[in-house]
Parts: structure tokens; sequence; C-alpha cells
């Protein structure tokens, strides 16, 4: 809930409601006191996914604390500390979204399968929360060092089990301060943009970051955005011809999101972070914005014709990404290619399965999935074919990886054989569940070539988050793989940031339900440019492109190729 303009507001009984920077330093005051009370409450839950939930419940404080800053920036711009104020808030909006993702993670209760003693586990979580209730005390002469000497023993507990498991280091608990934004400038090329957004009810942000400079803008509110955010991303998400009004949906969306930018863009590479309905949103299928809002344009390019754009969970991220290891391309020996699961008798090499015998029919017994049937997916010889010599070029049968057709299985992928490559593709049916995290993941083979089930047969978001990667790309040619677990979640109970938390430093994924034969054409072609040299988002950018100025008419809709993002590292 966003505070209201006094100015639109009828005069009360004292000066703070008709004075408009003395309203917003009380509204300041008072949102800061409610953080607070939230945060108190927060380190009271136990359970994990208790407070999980709260946390993300409770996120509106914190856009509300941002948008109270930037109104009183605006008031007091050139007096300090109000001047700063832009940094702040934005500090606000990043602590918000790094404390969901530490709390999603923890959910999950990682570490003690990842070899963490349950000690220690449960002394980091006091460690933790005995910070946060201090800091968010009243000052007294005492805190100080009371923060000193718990950020000390935190520190000494993360350095331990970062020992044992490097990445748990990447999703401690960082404080968002000035130096950390210093770092992430740093960490941004001359050629890239950092366009982070913060959706609120009355108003929006966009904060725009480059190497040296920093600025934010707002932008309207929920109440305008999130109907022509619905309307422009179930177009993109249809097969169907896209219409004049849904035309006029996207340019508006388009200038409404990065109008205040748009001279600023030029051709470089877009790094978006997003915020709740806009997870859903493929910027690359928007028209290129004007300059000016009040322009007319009927034939407006798309924005992938001039840019390559990579999305990220966060800013903060781009500091605990398993490298920076740069991107090389990997060769065919260090590529593993997981495609083509027997899910059930129709498979080609599933013949010699009966439809209906007991041992198949036990394959999908005592699962949420026991009523749907998965069909395979579209992987004739043609297919086949053309996929290996794009992902694997000459190499010989006996040099490439591949766990195809029944050896697709989940006891397969769960070995530390994963840790050796490069690369990592998995070809199936993405299965999201929009409560249940044990039935959100990839499906993997239901049957052995005994025709027996393999159960669970389902990769799900526990035995991702738990995998050991060194991969600098996977590619997961199935839908609903970026798909948000929550409804601001940020990415963080999705399948590719499962994949970005176990090692990987850039995962490709769908936003939305694929057609499974121009993926694979999709994916093919991308694999195909990364052979020619091309980098990640070069590759992607240019298969996408093939298929808007391609000749088969259907497949140049945003349906079929604007769904596939590029998440992770961007340089």
């Amino acid at each position: 809930m966003y505070a209201h303009n006094p100015n639109d507001s009828q005069k009360g009984p004292n000066d703070c409601a008709v004075n408009p920077r003395n309203y917003w330093m009380e509204a300041k005051t008072r949102i800061e006191e409610a953080l607070r009370i939230v945060e108190s409450v927060a380190v009271r839950i136990t359970s994990m996914d208790l407070r999980s939930s709260y946390t993300t419940a409770q996120r509106h404080f914190y856009d509300l604390h941002a948008d109270i800053l930037l109104r009183l920036r605006t008031q007091k711009l050139r007096k300090q500390p109000f001047a700063n104020y832009h940094k702040v808030a934005w500090g606000q909006i990043e602590r918000a979204r790094m404390t969901t993702l530490q709390e999603s993670v923890d959910s999950l209760d990682l570490l003690p399968s990842q070899g963490v003693a349950q000690a220690d586990v449960e002394l980091l979580r006091k460690l933790r929360s005995e910070l946060l209730f201090v800091r968010n005390m009243p000052d007294t002469p005492e805190k100080p060092n009371q923060i000193s000497k718990l950020t000390a023993g935190l520190q000494e507990l993360e350095a331990q089990i970062a020992q044992k498991i490097p990445r748990a280091a990447n999703h401690a608990d960082p404080p968002v301060t000035p130096d950390r934004l210093s770092e992430i400038q740093a960490a941004l090329t001359k050629d890239t943009l950092l366009l982070e957004y913060a959706l609120g009810e009355s108003r929006s942000y966009l904060w725009l970051i480059t190497p040296t400079t920093f600025e934010v803008f707002a932008l309207p509110g929920l109440a305008r955005l999130e109907g022509l955010a619905r309307q422009v991303r179930d177009a993109m998400a249809s097969p169907k011809e896209i219409n004049t009004e849904t035309r006029a949906a996207s340019l508006k969306m388009s200038d409404w999101l990065l109008g205040p930018v748009a001279s600023r863009l030029g051709n470089k590479r877009l790094l978006i972070v997003t915020d709740g309905i806009l997870d859903r949103i493929s910027f690359g299928a928007l028209p290129t914005p004007a300059d000016s809002t009040a322009v007319a344009r009927t034939d407006s390019g798309l924005l992938i014709e001039a840019h390559e754009i990579v999305y990220a969970p966060a800013a903060m991220t781009l500091l605990s990404l398993s490298g920076p290891r740069g991107e090389s391309q990997a060769p065919a020996s260090s590529i593993v290619a997981i495609a083509d699961p027997v899910f059930n008798a129709r498979h080609p090499q599933a013949a010699h399965c009966k439809e209906g015998r007991p041992r198949a029919a036990s394959a999908v017994a005592d699962t949420s999935l026991a009523d749907e049937e998965l069909s395979p997916v579209p992987f004739g010889e043609s297919e086949r074919s053309a996929f290996r010599e794009a992902v694997f070029g000459p190499l010989s049968s006996s040099s490439r990886h591949e766990l195809f057709g029944f050896q697709a299985k989940r006891s397969n992928v769960l070995t530390d054989k994963l840790a050796a490559f490069r690369d990592v593709i998995f070809y199936t049916h993405g299965v999201f569940n929009e409560r249940d995290q044990e039935m959100t993941g990839l499906a993997l083979s239901r049957l052995n070539r005994e025709c027996d089930a393999e159960k669970p047969f389902l990769l799900n978001l526990n035995d991702i988050y738990n995998l050991r990667l060194s991969a600098d790309l996977v590619t997961l040619i199935a839908c609903d793989t970026t798909r948000n677990q929550t409804m601001r979640g940020f990415g963080l109970g999705s399948i590719a940031r499962g994949f970005m938390y176990a090692g990987a430093t850039r995962v490709m994924g769908a936003l939305w339900d694929v057609n499974a034969q121009s993926s694979l054409e999709l994916a093919t072609r991308f694999y195909r440019n990364r052979r020619a040299g091309q980098t990640a988002p070069q590759a992607l950018r240019n298969a996408q492109l093939s298929f808007l100025k391609g000749n088969k008419s259907d497949w140049r809709l945003p349906y079929y190729w604007a769904g596939f993002v590029l998440m992770g590292e961007a340089n």
C-alpha cells in the first residue's frame, strides 16, 4: 500500500497533513517503525516454510519505504542526505529481493543434505535471527558492539560452511551498501545497461545503472500497469495472430516501461531485473519505445532487433554467481544432453511395453501427475540428427555424452557426473505446480527398459538445488522453466533459479508453455550459433531473429520464439 500524495488530501489539524515535506518525513518514520515490527515477527517464526511465505507477503512494506524515500528526494533534491535517497531506496528493494532469496533457499533445507552438520545449520539460523533483531532495536550505546560481535560470529560460521559448500557463501545475507552498488557497477561493461523494476500500487520505479551512472525514473503504478501487462503477456504466449488492439497495448507497455530511458538504450545489451507480473513478459517481443510517449507509431521494430537481452533475479546476484568464469565456447566433449525421456508405452523405444501392463501403469501411481498424460517430445530421426550436429558437431557417437530415451532418468542426472560438463541441456516437459515445490521440475523417464516404473521420475526443485554443477550454461528446452513459484518470488522458486544456485553461470529457459517442435528448432539454431563462436546472448538473439524474419510465417509470432530467455551472467 503506497502513501497518497498530501497535495491531493484535505487539510488536517496539523502541519503534517498539509506540508508535503513534513508529511513525507512523518511517513518515513512510521514505515521504518513498521519494518522493525515486520522483521521482529519474522525472526520469531521457526518454520522455514512459514517464514519464507511471510517474508514474501510483507514485500509491500519495503516497496512503500522505497516510495517514500524517493518522494522525499523529489521534495529536497539538493539537500543531504535526501540527494542519495534514490540509492537508499534501491538498496531497500534489493534487500527485500535478497531476503526472499535467502528465505526461499532456507525453506528447501538444503544444507544438511549437502554435508553441513545440523547443529551448524541451527546456529546459522540463530545468528541470522539475532543479528536482524539487534539491527532493529532502538539505538543504544551497546548496539554497535552487539552488531559487531554477531556479525563476526556469523561471518566465521559462513566461512566454515563455504569451505564445505562454496556456493552456500553466494547466498549468505550480504548487506546492500554503497560499496556493493559500486561492485555491481564495476561488474557491468560499458556496453551493458542494468534496468531494475519495482512495482507499486500508485507508482512504480525503474533504476538505470551503468558503470558510471545511477538514475531512477517514476513509472505508472500497478493499477494501470497490471491489466495491460496481462493483456500483452497473454498475446505473446498465444499462437494466435496479434491484432491491432494487442499491438497498441504492446506499444503502450513499451513506452511505459522503457520510454523514460529510450534515448539511452542505443544498441546496448540489456540486463533486466523484473518484478511481479513483469516476470512473465518477454521484453524482446516488446516494440522499441519512443523517446516520447506522445509519438504514435505503427511500424516500430521489436526490442530484440536492436538488443541482446539477459535477465537476473536481483542486481546483487551478479556478485553471487559462481563465476566470474567469463564465457568460452565449450568443446563438444564437455557438453551433455538429456533428452527424449520415456514417459509411457507410446514412446518409440517402448513399443515392447504394452499399454495397460501393471508394471507400466505403476510408473505414474502415487503422484499428483497420475491423471496427466505426458506425450513423447518430438524427436524423430531428422530432428535428432540436426540437434546432434548442432550440439556435438562431428564428434563420434562414442565420444558424445547423451542421455536419451530410457537413459534420460532421474537417477542418472543425480550422479555427480554433471559437474564435469560446461554445457548441460535438457529436452523434456517442464512441470509447474503453483504451491508444491515437490511437484515442480523436469519430467524424466517414467519407465526403464524392462517396463518397470522409475519412481520418482520428476527432477523436482529440491533435486535441482542439490545438484553440483560447474556449467557455463544450462539449456532447458521445456515449458515454464523460468516461471516463479510465488507471486513475487523474484525467480527464486523457479527451475532456472535452482540451476543457478547449483552452480550454473547462465540458464536459458521458457517463460510459458512453449511449442515443443519450434522449441527444439530454436535450440538447434542456438547451438549452431554457439558452435560458430557466438556468446550465449548473441546466439539466442540471432536464433530468435531467424524465426522473426524467417520464411515460416507462423513461427514469426512471439509465441514460438520469445518465450525463451537467458538468465544470469550477461558479459
